[in-house]
């Protein structure tokens, strides 16, 4: 039962009018358009979506690649089970999928979590309730927290119009549901808080930028701070209800085992053919994927795959899966003793974001007599990245903004993964506090000797120029001072010691689809293979920082 306003180029509380998608008693008072069920949309979204421009009466329409980026995405996404940006719009439908509670709960207590019995580290159960609501609950496995997330049934999209740089989201209706209203849903107890999902589609090109937050009786408006556009752009969203009890307190992270889980599951061509790393076998040379905040390296690990047998080059892909609640120092004294056991000589070690870091400081844990480490990073923060500060200070937009560390071929964040984030709202683990800007373990490690590094650093178009996905809203642009991949500035994931240097354009979610990264990895690869490992060369005989264009083929 939203309200919309809008600050348009300096004038504030300017009406935005919405189209609603779902049952017309729970429409919202006024500045409504029309009332449609979803099936009706689904049906021709992109035609709905020029006719709602057209009564919005703005002056410079949304750019058509927008209108259609709204449109498929809205039609194609389940809000509650959806994985990608591509599939978790906010205007999606509801629905429990067939199969989709039998296969979290497979997930849940399946081979991987039946394989880790003998792990003190909590995991997670989940139950599906397909109500008018549907609801979704997770809890640990030890009993210390549960968390109910009820979603509406209905959502809302809006044109904003051009030069919009702040949008008010007005839930004040929705705090005042009655109990009559709740049972009604299937909602038996007054919720912890009310919360708007909401995503801004913006841009020449087609730039989303999600986010979630909650508000309160003292303050039931939600507001956007979006960059200024010169075209008009789209607001979409729902509304939630949420109950939460006890407190996210791990040391480790509950949904670690149901990741890898889901990951083995949907990808079992990839897993067995790049095995963990405990698990593999005796190899001299080989390539280790090492994985993010909160991330699985199943994805990262199929590409590299995929791209070294086209190659022709027969090495080894491995995958180390790692808890990334846990310190990071934790993590590379555990992957150094991994690659020792499995008596590896030269090893290429691909590491997206936080798994780059590890990887560094692993090398210095290994003796002078092997294994040898060369490693690529991938937008790793090796001065820190500003997000974690921002978490830290108690911003609510700290679910989506971690969330965009933990993917690296989509990004790909499963629906378990967004609770726990969700609910991070107190100290944040301390394997992801490593990674701020002031951190003292950075510090030391930035500081090392790196001469087989290669660091790549992305640089996201500000503008939105083709597809790109980002988080929070536009406060999160404040915090960095130049190009940035949206997560970590070109700066920071550039900042290691002697370290050969690469800057691509992409966003922190994309590194292992840019030709020149997967050029990067077959080229050390095969190095590795001819025994000829060592420092990397630059990629150009000048300066060894080069920004090369996403086309752009690496000449060794």
């Amino acid at each position: 039962m939203v309200q919309i306003t809008a600050t348009v180029d300096g004038a504030e509380g300017v009406p935005v009018p919405l189209l609603w998608l779902g049952a017309e008693s729970r429409q919202p008072r006024a500045r409504v358009l029309g009332v449609l069920p979803r099936s009706v949309f689904v049906a021709q979204p992109a035609a709905i979506l020029r006719d709602l421009v057209g009564f919005s009466d703005v002056v410079e329409p949304p750019a058509e690649a927008l209108t259609e980026r709204v449109a498929r995405e809205g039609a194609a996404s389940n809000a509650v089970f959806g994985e990608t940006p591509e599939t978790w719009s906010p205007l999606g439908s509801t629905d429990v999928p067939d199969g989709a509670a039998a296969r979290l709960a497979g997930w849940s207590d399946g081979p991987v979590a039946a394989q880790a019995a003998d792990d003190p580290r909590p995991g997670l159960a989940v139950d599906v309730d397909a109500g008018s609501w549907t609801t979704v609950t997770w809890r640990t496995t030890d009993g210390t927290w549960a968390t109910t997330t009820a979603y509406a049934p209905d959502a809302f999209v809006a044109v904003l119009p051009p030069g919009t740089t702040e949008v008010a989201l007005d839930l004040s209706d929705d705090l005042d549901l009655t109990d009559e209203v709740d049972r009604a849903a299937g909602l038996d107890r007054a919720a912890d808080e009310v919360a708007a999902r909401w995503r801004a589609y913006l841009g020449e090109g087609t730039r989303v930028v999600d986010g979630e937050e909650p508000v309160t009786a003292e303050d039931p408006v939600v507001r956007l701070r979006l960059p200024w556009t010169a075209r008009a752009g789209y607001v979409v969203g729902r509304l939630l209800r949420r109950w939460t009890r006890g407190t996210l307190t791990s040391p480790t992270d509950p949904s670690f085992r149901f990741r890898l889980a889901r990951h083995t599951d949907s990808a079992p061509d990839v897993v067995a053919a790049c095995p963990e790393l405990h698990a593999a076998d005796t190899a001299e040379v080989m390539v280790v994927v090492a994985h993010g905040v909160m991330g699985c390296a199943v994805p990262v690990a199929g590409v590299v795959h995929e791209a070294l047998r086209a190659a022709g080059l027969d090495v080894p892909v491995v995958r180390y899966e790692h808890d990334t609640w846990r310190p990071v120092a934790h993590s590379a004294h555990d992957l150094a003793t991994g690659l020792r056991a499995v008596g590896a000589r030269e090893v290429l070690v691909v590491g997206h974001s936080r798994g780059g870091l590890l990887a560094r400081h692993a090398q210095t844990l290994l003796p002078d007599d092997g294994p040898h480490l060369r490693i690529i990073t991938l937008g790793a923060p090796f001065a820190g990245t500003p997000l974690i500060a921002a978490a830290e200070q108690g911003r609510r937009g700290l679910g989506a903004g971690v969330a965009a560390l933990a993917g690296l071929g989509g990004p790909v964040v499963d629906i378990a993964t967004q609770a726990v984030l969700g609910n991070l709202r107190h100290q944040l683990p301390e394997g992801i506090r490593d990674l701020h800007e002031e951190s003292s373990f950075l510090g030391l490690l930035r500081a090392l000797p790196s001469p087989t590094l290669t660091a790549v650093a992305g640089e996201a178009d500000p503008q939105g120029v083709g597809d790109s996905w980002g988080f929070g809203d536009g406060a999160f642009a404040a915090f960095f001072d130049g190009p940035n991949d949206r997560v970590v500035s070109v700066a920071s994931a550039t900042a290691a010691t002697d370290a050969s240097r690469v800057v691509v354009a992409c966003d922190h979610s994309s590194y292992a689809h840019v030709d020149v990264v997967r050029a990067l990895v077959v080229d050390a690869t095969r190095d590795l293979a001819r025994g000829t490992g060592g420092p990397h060369r630059s990629v150009s005989d000048g300066p060894d920082r080069s920004v090369l264009e996403q086309g752009d083929v690496y000449q060794p």
